[in-house]
């Protein structure tokens, strides 16, 4: 709790919160004169759709995941209104439940406010339209385990069967090549991308290709770990083409971020693979398994064209396959710890040395000690 890494995660969660709660007190006052209706409608919109996102990733670091007990655990303080001084900082927990609710509360509220589409690829790119809406629900319930509300969310950008594409709004798509997902960030596979640009480097908690390139590398690839899974041949381009070895052929390593210094690789947000993945895994929970299979399929395929999955004998392979999938699709974009969390599995961990399990007190972080000090309320 006194660690200053985890208490900037907080600290800049909240602040972002904040501000956004100050923009929608302000913003009511805003004359048609000055603003449309309608611009300020998806002005509102898109702001929502970040304190959901905010939201979400607070309290995936911070409280226990909802699958452990249908969100009744405690959560995280739920602040909704704008703060300008310290008057009101004694405010206690939400369980976990109320948070999601907030987070599901400001996804429906934006999704009817923000635009279907925009004009210009940079803003389809990068600005929160319908479609941005709709993923980022699929993860939330996937989160919740509430597949039938996966599918529904889903079915709205996913079509009935192969090849899946989004019928309305952006035409999300899988890429032909993965390799142009991360060097073309406009490519339509990207659902939202958060973008840097020369005159705004990135900070050092944010620019994925120091953290994984040649030169800095402050990290490499576990050969025993995904790299070396059987069920990921070398055939498969995110193998060929999205890892590599150092130049002392002593590591291996991630090369999806591949801009070197100073390391403006977009932050790929949502990928349209994931809202696949996601459908798939509730499909096979709750709906078609061979609907699932064939979204699975067309994820792997796009990679690997000649691979052929086994036969499963059952749903708990076919749910297995997936989340394998996930970790191979999704390897250095931050979802495997998500994962782990929302189906309530342990988390290996190098650094403890063992797997660290749901009932132990580091499958979270800790409310950093600045909060406690000027929040006393947050631990009744």
């Amino acid at each position: 709790e006194t660690d200053s890494y985890i208490a900037n995660f907080w600290v800049v969660g909240y602040l972002t919160i904040n501000r956004i709660n100050i923009f929608l007190e302000g913003i009511e006052a805003v004359g048609t004169d000055i603003i449309s209706a309608e611009k300020k409608t998806q002005l509102i919109g898109e702001v929502k759709f970040i304190r959901a996102l905010t939201y979400a990733a607070l309290v995936q670091l911070f409280a226990k995941p909802y699958a452990a007990d249908n969100g009744a655990s405690k959560g995280i303080p739920l602040r909704l209104l704008p703060e300008r001084s310290s008057e009101n900082n004694d405010l206690q927990a939400s369980p976990v439940a109320d948070i999601y609710a907030q987070i599901l509360k400001d996804l429906n509220e934006a999704e009817p406010a923000v635009p279907a589409n925009y004009q210009d690829q940079e803003a389809t790119a990068t600005r929160v339209h319908r479609n941005t809406v709709i993923a980022l629900k699929t993860r939330m319930y996937l989160t919740m385990r509430d597949y039938p509300k996966v599918i529904t969310e889903a079915n709205k950008i996913v079509s009935a069967a192969a090849p899946f594409t989004a019928g309305s709004g952006v035409n999300h798509k899988l890429s032909p090549s993965i390799s142009d997902v991360f060097s073309n960030f406009y490519n339509p596979e990207r659902i939202l991308s958060f973008p840097f640009e020369n005159n705004n480097a990135p900070g050092t908690q944010n620019q994925l290709g120091f953290y994984y390139n040649e030169g800095n590398i402050e990290y490499s690839l576990d050969p025993a770990g995904i790299l070396g899974n059987a069920n990921w041949p070398a055939s498969d381009d995110r193998k060929s083409e999205l890892t590599g070895r150092s130049s002392d052929n002593q590591l291996d390593l991630l090369t999806k971020f591949s801009n070197t210094s100073p390391f403006l690789d977009w932050i790929p947000v949502i990928r349209y693979s994931e809202v696949l993945l996601n459908l798939a895994e509730a499909e096979a929970e709750a709906g078609s398994q061979a609907r699932s299979l064939a979204l699975l399929e067309a994820v792997r395929n796009r990679s690997d064209a000649a691979y052929n999955f086994p036969a499963f004998s059952n749903k708990d392979e076919l749910v297995a396959a997936i989340l394998l999938e996930r970790r191979i699709e999704f390897l250095g974009e931050g979802r495997r710890v998500p994962d782990l969390q929302r189906r309530n599995m342990p988390i290996p961990s190098k650094g403890a040395g063992k797997l660290i399990q749901p009932t132990d007190t580091e499958y979270i972080f800790p409310t950093p000690l600045i909060e406690t000090i000027t929040n006393p309320g947050v631990n009744n």
